[in-house]
């Protein structure tokens, strides 16, 4: 049997998929903006996983709704549930808007005495981590998703439930408030590859839905984003103002852009082993339809034009002209001209 380690989605193909997440209730749930979004409203929203898993860890990307007036009641769920127990038997985390605090729980009755609480943090708290190691449940924050982390409760002994063993378990959210101002509840991602994510303002995110080695993202204000939907070995994007984004359609071994102000972009419709883009105003883009390829030198790039392959030279747009770029291989931290 499967452990909830192995259920992974970073819900960034705009389609909820019902085979990892066949109930899904209250007003729409939907995937947006690369996060799954649950609507809080005076109805109870969710979304849960099949109940076919083990219990044994689990990360999670948790976007809480803001307060918006609710009176009483607002608030977003993390938690892990058999199925052979009664609703508010389970195990997880609560946030509550209202208080300002987030609970790490395991319920009897929607109650634990022995509940540790924190008060809830966007930034220190912007991934949480569950563990349970045969012997131990272990809940965890951290401020990125390989980043340090820390520990807010530990349980073992005669602490856990007996349930723990069970081969039932799905993993749920839900969100409700009790007035105010409807808004959203969303999950970045569950599980999702390991990659190390950093922004200041904005949004910088690494996604891989194959294998990503190693990705890292800065971002000082607006998006960076590398988004892998083979294999990302190193992708490295900056943007200071305006986008900086890579994306692979296969395999991009390395990818480097540089946007001071504007847009840059590199865009590989098969392999990408190499390519360097850099913007200080306006725009600088380049398109490879096939293949790009560092190794001994560089291999064509072929373009289809009518019925006939035709062999093309990689250019960039600079200044009002297309200019042939000057082929270069990331190597130990630095770029060298080949």
């Amino acid at each position: 049997m499967a452990g909830l380690s192995t259920l992974v989605d970073t819900f960034e193909d705009g389609t909820v998929n019902g085979t990892l997440w066949p109930t899904q209730y209250g007003t729409a749930v939907t995937e947006t903006g690369g996060r799954l979004r649950m609507t809080c409203d005076t109805t109870f929203a969710g979304c849960a996983s099949a109940t076919i898993y083990t219990l044994d860890s689990f990360t999670v990307e948790p976007f809480p709704p803001a307060l918006n007036s609710a009176p009483a009641d607002c608030y977003g769920t993390v938690m892990a549930k058999s199925a052979a127990q009664a609703d508010g038997t389970t195990v997880g985390f609560f946030i509550d808007r209202i208080t300002g605090n987030m609970h790490c729980v395991i319920w009897s009755g929607f109650f634990d005495a022995g509940a540790a609480t924190v008060t809830y943090n966007a930034t220190n708290h912007a991934f949480l981590h569950f563990t349970y190691n045969g012997t131990t449940f272990v809940w965890q924050s951290s401020l990125t998703l390989t980043g340090t982390r820390t520990t807010l409760r530990t349980a073992s002994g005669g602490t856990l439930p007996a349930w723990r063993s069970n081969s039932d378990f799905q993993v749920y959210f839900d969100t409700h408030r009790d007035g105010g101002t409807s808004n959203f509840y969303e999950i970045g991602s569950f599980n999702a590859p390991t990659s190390e994510i950093h922004t200041t303002s904005g949004t910088g995110r690494a996604t891989a839905v194959g294998t990503s080695t190693s990705s890292k993202l800065a971002t000082s204000t607006g998006s960076a984003r590398t988004t892998a939907l083979g294999t990302s070995a190193v992708t490295t994007q900056r943007t200071t103002v305006g986008i900086g984004r890579a994306l692979a359609g296969a395999s991009s071994v390395t990818v480097k852009q540089v946007a001071t102000t504007g847009t840059a972009r590199a865009l590989a419709g098969a392999n990408a082993s190499a390519t360097t883009t850099r913007a200080t105003t306006g725009t600088a883009r380049a398109i490879a339809s096939a293949s790009t390829t560092v190794g001994g030198g560089v291999s064509p790039v072929y373009a289809r034009v009518g019925s006939d392959w035709v062999e093309a030279v990689a250019k960039v747009y600079q200044s009002g002209v297309w200019v042939e770029p000057v082929p270069k291989v990331y190597q130990g931290g630095v770029w060298e001209t080949l």
